[in-house]
Order: C-alpha cells, then structure tokens, then sequence
C-alpha cells in the first residue's frame, strides 16, 4: 500500500518548524513525501499535514475515506468546522508541538473523540554520533539568536578565540548584511548555512557542549531528547504502518497513460491524465486494465523493438531505455485495450513519423482519438487507415487561464489599426548539408509557415494597412529580424524568455485576429485558445479549424475563416489570406460578438478532452 505525506516544501528550509523532520532521510526513504495532489486516487493512503478547505475539498472530489493527519500545533488555532469535520475524519493524528490544554481546550477536547490520535512536544530525528560541525573551531549558532550572541558579547567583553561563527539559516531569516556588519565590527566572521535536517541533529547533538546561546525553541527542542514526550521518526514510521497495514484501500482499475519523457504541451497533457486517475510510464505496464498512448507512434515503435528491427525514427536511447526494463509484453493484448491519441498526420516532404507504419499499426487498436477529423488525421495514410476504430474529439483550451473575464471589452471599430497574432514554436534548423541529406531535417519556421506569414505581412504593408503583428512562441528571432528590417511593426513574446505560458492570455486579449499559416497541424490549440477569448482566426485549411470553420458558419458571426494550403503542390492562397484580413479589417466587433464567438467554443476545454479520452479507456474492453 502506497503512502504518501501531503507536505508544503517550504517546511523543509524552516527548521524551527515542528513539522522539520518530517523530511529526515530516515522519512523520505522510506515513504514519499510531495507537496503535490496530482495523482492522489483511492489506491493511496494520504497522510495530510494541513486542515484547511483546500485539503478537505480534495478529499471530496478523490472521493478519499481513508487517511491519516501529522499537524503543527502552531496551525491549531481558531479551527473551523471543516477542520474539526477532518480531524474527527482520520484514522489516525499526529500533532506536534507544545499544547496549552488551558487556553486550548477545545484541541484537547476534540483529540478525545479521534481515534488513534497522539500529541508530542516534538518530533525529533534518529542520532548518531557521527558529527558534521567542528567545534573546536567554530561557534555554532541560529539566526534567531544572534541579538542575545552578539548583546553576550559586549556585555561580558568576550574576545572569542575562533574568530567564525556558524549560523543555521531558514527561509524566513532576513536581515543577514545588517548581522553580518554588525558582528564584522567585533572581528568576526558570520558564515550562514541553510537548515537541514543533518544540521538540526548536529544542534540537538552539541547543545550540552554548550554554545553561546540557542534560542528558546531549540532549547526545548533539546531537552526533549531525553523526554517520553517527545517521539522519533523511526517510531512514527513504525506506527503509521501498523495503523495502515489493515486498512482495505479500495483498488481502481488501473489506466496507464504512456508517453517516453514528456516535455512541453505533452507534460502538461500527461500531468492532466495522472491527476484524474491515470499511472503514467514511459512503456507500458504489465497488467493494466487499460492503456492510453499520448505519442501513438511508440505503438509501431516497440513492435518494431519487441521484434529486434530498427529504424531510423526509434531513438538510440529510446531504445536503450526500452531494453533496459526487459518487459514482457503481451503486445497483442496491450494494443487490444489501447486508446491512441492522434495529433494529425504532414504531408511530404515534411517528415513527421512513418505515417504509414502508423497507420497499419492503429488498425487494430482498441480505439484511435483524433484531434481532428479524419481524413485531416491520417491524411497521406488515409487508403490504409481503419475509420471502425476512429472518434474525433477537439483538443481544448485551458479554461484555468482562458477565463471569460479577459475577453476585451472595447469595440474593434473598422479601418482602426488591427492587432494580429502568431502563435508557435519555430521547428527546425538553417544547416543547409543537414537538410540536404537527412528527409527528418526541415527548414527553420517551414512547418509553422513562418515564410507565409512574411509574405502576408509584406504584402499588408505594400497595400498600406494599418496593422501591428504580436508574435508568441519560440526560435522567431530571425523573422522578426526580417520584418523589423521592412518597417513592420512587430511585437516578439519569446516564451520562457520574456513571458510564460501563463501570461498567453493575456496577450491573445488585446488581438483583433489570430493568424494561423501552418503546412501541418493537428489542432492548433491556439485556434481554440483564441476563439475562448473571442478572437477571430484566420487560418489555412489544416487540421481542426477546418471543423472550426464549419462549426461557426451557422452564425453570422465572423468567428473562424480559411484560405487553400496545397498539399500536394505546397502553394498556400495567399491572395485569399489577405482579402479575408481586410475583410476582418473593415469590420466593427464588439464584446458582445467576442462572447458570442467564446461561447460557441466553451465547452472545447484540455480538461474535458482529457475527461472524454479517459473516459473512452475506462470502457475498453
């Protein structure tokens, strides 16, 4: 049974907390500490070190019955119902620290009606003797303490002999120039350290050598080492396990979510399917119940590796990684209760994987999720693609930080200069050799159109529009360069550099129109992202805004709009991007008409898209 202790982080650089040594080794060896709820299910024993409603919602939406409570008699003050109703809840509780039963005769009452529950002064590390300060040389100290150091000091004229003192620091220390400035003026040197555990063994260890002066709060702490109330952590260890070696935790099945290494959008996505349930790998797990796979073509991947073939597009250390774990899979069975995402499918000479290995091999998966429809999908593959097998769910915006709030409020009046947005990541390289001898090589910025969009922006410029470009994403320094060069007025949000994905929406507010030039797409998320803050798109025909177009044209409504990309030939109708532009151009919208367009797109949320494809695995058979 899997215990994890639900504890904020910042606990373990404040060793004057009463919670410290809950990150001790002799803890975090043997149980796993996090300061995250993502993953909690019921086939986890939480043990909870705060009270509030936060904690407490969580346990009503995990629908968690079983767990346990370590608290900080500090936190215990003015409890509200919530906290009492969690307390009273738990199948067993901890609280450390020392308790005025007089002025706290409500915790005393309350701890009468929990079962299992202990109160200790303090929860103390195992010792050894090994010791990590010198004392012969140095004064050993904490911050806390160095006013009534540095008062002993003058008071009594003592010239120390060590000329160093050691002050153990938290995070809540500050101050430290004014200290060290004062202490330089009697010679001596202040060297700070931060608080570990390791250094809050060695104060309890040398406290009865005496130092100059500790703070009341390690005083007690160390007139507990020899005190029944004071409990260590090998013996909380042994008694949590004792509390939870009978309990029956309910077993869910198990839907492994598969994905090599996530980085970027797939990080985020694969943290979405772990908090509602899903165990992620990066192969799969023997046994699951079900199995989701975020990159479908791992699929064809490691049928290639389970019969010893190679390929170019199996990294060497995908493969590596794969044969290290020595599985052994029932493939077949693996594929039968697989849900495989698909995230659409570039035409040549653009190189995104072996489309037609895919294709063959998502024929006999349990179920294929497309993020769009699907002849946009599996395009090139269509003639060998399985339709029984396939349902097309849009990939959806974060509805967390794409709130309605941030729609913009002013009217867009026509002819006034237009704000248009680009959003993506710049793939690719300029080496020329690379390009020519590698078919997975491709130009910088080719995939995303990077070259249609200065094409439309030099063109805008030629037919004297009034407009400003607001670029979003990454590696577009050296088109920016270039539009800057023709007296473009352009505006570069590089992320990670100058903004975080977070403050996307902020910036997608302020557009008039997002403009979409890309050869290959499965979605884009940023179309939906857009039109969830009432932004108009204007895009080629590629991926999920081909469904987005035809979604809005009910409605009189300028919502979403495409112009002809090609595929075959790779000629996108320019022409045509810039007369919807103008036309977007002479219009008057206003935040009635952006609600109209976020509302036709609201329900197209990451989370329900994660929900729908989860969903979908459950019922596999």
């Amino acid at each position: 049974m899997k215990k994890i202790i639900y504890i904020n982080g910042v606990i373990s650089k404040d060793y004057r907390s009463n919670l410290f040594s809950l990150f001790s080794k002799e803890i975090t060896n043997n149980m796993e500490i996090s300061s995250s709820f993502i993953g909690l299910d019921n086939n986890i024993f939480p043990i909870f070190t705060n009270v509030g409603k936060f904690e407490f919602d969580i346990l009503n939406k995990k629908k968690i019955s079983k767990y346990g409570l370590i608290l900080d008699s500090d936190n215990l003050n003015n409890l509200d119902k919530i906290s009492y109703d969690f307390i009273l809840g738990a199948d067993f509780c901890y609280i450390f620290g020392v308790i005025d039963k007089e002025l706290n005769k409500d915790i005393a009452t309350l701890l009468e009606n929990v079962n299992n529950s202990y109160a200790y002064d303090g929860l103390i590390p195992n010792f050894s003797n090994k010791s990590l300060i010198d004392r012969k040389n140095n004064i050993l100290t904490d911050f806390s303490s160095l006013p009534d150091l540095y008062e002993e000091l003058i008071k009594n004229k003592i010239t120390p002999l060590r000329k160093e003192i050691i002050v153990i620091s938290s995070i809540k220390d500050v101050s430290l120039d004014f200290w060290k400035n004062r202490f330089s003026e009697l010679n001596l040197e202040l060297i700070f350290i931060q608080a570990t555990n390791d250094i809050y063994k060695e104060l309890l260890l040398t406290y009865k050598d005496g130092f100059f002066t500790i703070n009341n709060k390690v005083r007690l702490d160390a007139c507990l080492v020899d005190e029944p109330s004071s409990l260590c952590v090998n013996e909380l260890l042994d008694n949590i396990q004792l509390f939870t070696s009978n309990l029956e935790i309910k077993k869910n099945n198990i839907i492994n979510i598969i994905c090599y290494k996530p980085s970027y959008l797939f990080k985020d996505l694969v943290e979405r399917f772990v908090n509602i349930g899903c165990v992620h790998s990066d192969f799969p797990i023997e046994n699951a119940d079900a199995y989701i796979w975020m990159r479908p073509q791992e699929i064809w991947h490691i049928e290639y590796l389970i019969n010893n073939q190679s390929h170019a597009e199996i990294s060497k250390m995908y493969e590596q990684d794969f044969k290290s774990k020595n599985l052994y899979l029932k493939f077949d069975e693996i594929k039968k209760r697989s849900v495989a995402i698909h995230h659409g499918t570039c035409f040549e000479p653009l190189y995104q994987f072996d489309y037609m290995n895919l294709a063959r091999s998502l024929a006999t998966v349990g179920m294929v999720v497309g993020v769009c429809e699907f002849e946009e999908c599996y395009g090139p593959s269509l003639p060998i693609a399985n339709k029984n097998n396939y349902k097309f769910v849009p990939i959806g915006y974060d509805h967390t930080i794409f709130i309605k709030d941030l729609v913009k409020k002013t009217d867009k009046k026509p002819k006034n200069k237009l704000k248009i947005g680009f959003v993506g990541r710049a793939y690719g390289t300029t080496d020329r050799a690379l390009l020519k001898k590698s078919k997975m090589a491709e130009p910088k910025g080719y995939r995303k159109g990077g070259d249609y969009l200065f094409d439309i922006a030099s063109r805008l410029k030629l037919y004297n529009f009034d407009f400003e470009l607001h670029i979003l994403g990454q590696n577009w320094e050296y088109l920016v360069d270039e539009l800057e060069r023709c007296n473009i007025d352009v505006v570069y949000y590089a992320r990670d550099k100058n903004i975080t994905y977070k403050e996307y929406p902020k910036v997608y507010s302020q557009l008039d129109a997002l403009l979409i030039t890309a050869r290959c797409e499965g979605g884009p998320v940023s179309a939906i992202e857009a039109l969830s803050l009432g932004v108009p798109v204007i895009s080629t025909d590629v991926g999920v805004v081909k469904f987005l177009e035809q979604h809005f044209k009910k409605d009189n409504l300028f919502g979403c709009a495409t112009y002809m990309y090609d595929k075959k030939w790779h000629i996108a109708d320019i022409p045509k991007a810039i007369q919807l532009i103008d036309e977007l151009y002479s219009l008057e919208i206003s935040m009635s008409d952006r609600i109209r367009i976020r509302n036709k797109v609201e329900n197209f949320t990451t989370d329900s898209w994660v929900e729908s494809i989860y969903t979908e695995a459950k019922g596999i058979d």
